[in-house]
């Protein structure tokens, strides 16, 4: 199994949990499935799949994210999402990001902050401080253009464009 299906089965979970699926695994082997049958009839890649089953099932109205939940104070962006944390800082939210810095640094940082983690690393997310939920981090399919990563973000965690105040 590739670490991109991985990633997307533990989106599937975290959207499930949200609309409180009795039967968890069983759902996210279904929607692997419907992604299997879903590339093999239109001749796409399965990450392709993926992503359109996964954009489909967080967009219904159910799995929305709640506006009660509190936005970051601080997005902590994985050396691959250099571009997604220019334009968080463009909408005006608090993103920081290094090249080339080390899983086990970022999580130090993050820590120490406290930060939200945004990662495309599935091998990251497998860590026990992010997959036990110790700290707050959002896994991104790697296939995302920064446009569709920041859609993302910001459905996510329910984000809007904070205005700029007019210089005068």
């Amino acid at each position: 199994m590739s670490r991109i299906q991985r990633g997307y089965e533990d989106r599937f979970r975290a959207l499930l949990r949200r609309a409180r699926a009795r039967q968890l695994e069983r759902g996210v082997q279904w929607l692997v499935a419907k992604a299997q049958r879903l590339s093999a009839s239109d001749g796409m890649l399965l990450a392709d799949a993926l992503a359109q089953v996964c954009e489909h099932l967080a967009t219904r109205k159910p799995l929305r994210q709640s506006a009660s939940q509190p936005t970051p104070a601080l997005f902590l962006c994985d050396a691959g999402l250099g571009g997604l944390a220019r334009w968080l800082r463009a909408a005006g939210y608090d993103a920081a990001w290094q090249p080339d810095i080390a899983d086990d640094e970022l999580l130090r940082q993050a820590r120490a902050l406290p930060a939200t983690v945004l990662t495309t690393d599935g091998m990251l997310m497998e860590r026990r401080l992010l997959r036990d939920r110790i700290m707050p981090a959002f896994w991104l399919p790697p296939t995302l253009s920064i446009r569709e990563q920041l859609a993302l973000v910001f459905r996510e965690f329910g984000l809007t464009v904070r205005g700029l105040s007019a210089a005068g």
